[in-house]
């Protein structure tokens, strides 16, 4: 592999963590597991609002589909329109105000997806939902802060991995059914 096929290597590794991390680095302090058994109780926290209900509708099952950027600390573009994609199976509140569960499907760099349970902070901008991360530390991937916001059917945001940082946007595209991406689906012509 030549030096030029590492470096990218290296970019698609850390894009493939920037939105998983803004998942995995809510800055909340309930485990997985935690977050896991709190979303099992059938019981639907008493902050939640019409407003919350939809958010948890609306980007249940659903894939952002876009690119991000790399940007300098003196804003000038150094790397644009790689792409990137994350799953979110579903989306439920936990008993903490503004602290949801997330099930993802995560993908690192050409390895084999996994689906994982994250807890993270979602506040709003108006009616605007917006997921927020503060220099969060992730063991073995790095510091990292983010602001993704979710906007219809479009997100966009600005991320920041040490001094390496930038933008991030695409489309929030519904993910297929089971049947529907299923390789033994057949029509029938009755």
């Amino acid at each position: 592999m030549s030096g030029r096929q590492r470096r990218r290597a290296a970019w698609r590794r850390m894009a493939g963590g920037l939105l998983a991390s803004a998942f995995v680095l809510a800055g909340v302090t309930v485990t997985a597991d935690d977050a896991s058994r709190e979303a099992g109780a059938k019981d639907v926290p008493e902050w939640v609002t019409q407003r919350e209900r939809e958010f948890a509708r609306r980007y249940s099952g659903v894939a952002l589909v876009g690119r991000f950027s790399i940007v300098d600390d003196r804003g000038q573009t150094k790397k644009t329109g790689e792409p990137e994609r994350y799953e979110i199976l579903e989306v439920s509140p936990l008993p903490t105000r503004n602290l949801w569960l997330f099930r993802a499907r995560i993908q690192y760099g050409g390895g084999n997806p996994v689906v994982l349970p994250i807890p993270l902070r979602v506040l709003w901008a108006g009616n605007t939902p917006v997921i927020t991360l503060d220099e969060q530390a992730i063991p073995g991937l790095g510091t990292f802060s983010a602001r993704v916001m979710l906007h219809g059917t479009r997100y966009a945001g600005t991320w920041q991995h040490g001094k390496t940082g930038g933008h991030m946007w695409g489309a929030i595209l519904p993910l297929p059914s089971p049947s529907e991406s299923s390789p033994e689906k057949t029509s029938r012509d009755d």
